[in-house]
């Protein structure tokens, strides 16, 4: 059984843990293509999707059923990888500070604090955790007080209102196959 100390530690643990190994694909060199996989499988440890999509899609997602769930959840995670993979410049050094006070909420999630550093650049950058499993899995992302699930959210609620569930998977397929910015 978890303490409280442990379970307040282990999420800090987890975003450690995860940039330090992007340290350590930073400091292999890698080709653009493998680093960008090996930072897809990083992903794919710590962020669960599935309980992303639900947020997101709040209660339009009790409306889809098992099959559009799932083609969501897959549509919707590999959209976020690429916008995330995008953004990262391999060849760029930074900083972490994690804070270690986790803010507590009611439903069990927790949500620790850090700032990244990357030359005169600096973004606070939190993450809200749940567990899934016994393991500490994130599920948001808030980036300088913009949450990326709230984003998210906005967006595709006006899609759904206006094109429905099709027309919203249209525009992240879409958007799935834009060839990627070099």
């Amino acid at each position: 059984m978890l303490t409280a100390a442990t379970a307040a530690a282990a999420p800090l643990d987890v975003i450690r843990d995860k940039y330090d190994g992007i340290k350590t694909l930073v400091s292999k060199n890698l080709d653009r293509k493998s680093f960008d996989d090996a930072v897809r499988k990083e992903l794919d440890t710590f962020v669960d999707y599935e309980e992303l999509s639900k947020r997101t899609l709040g209660d339009n997602w009790n409306k889809l059923k098992p099959k559009d769930r799932q083609r969501f959840v897959a549509g919707f995670k590999q959209m976020i990888q690429r916008s995330y993979i995008k953004k990262f410049d391999p060849s760029a050094q930074f900083t972490l500070e994690i804070d270690p006070a986790v803010d507590k909420a009611a439903d069990g999630s927790v949500i620790v604090k850090s700032k990244v550093k990357a030359g005169k650049s600096e973004a606070a950058v939190n993450y809200s955790f749940h567990q899934v499993k016994g393991k500490w899995m994130a599920f948001d992302v808030i980036i300088d007080d913009v949450s990326m699930m709230k984003n998210y959210r906005r967006q595709f609620n006006k899609i759904w209102e206006t094109e429905g569930f099709d027309g919203l998977m249209a525009k992240i397929d879409k958007k799935n196959t834009e060839k990627a910015s070099p």
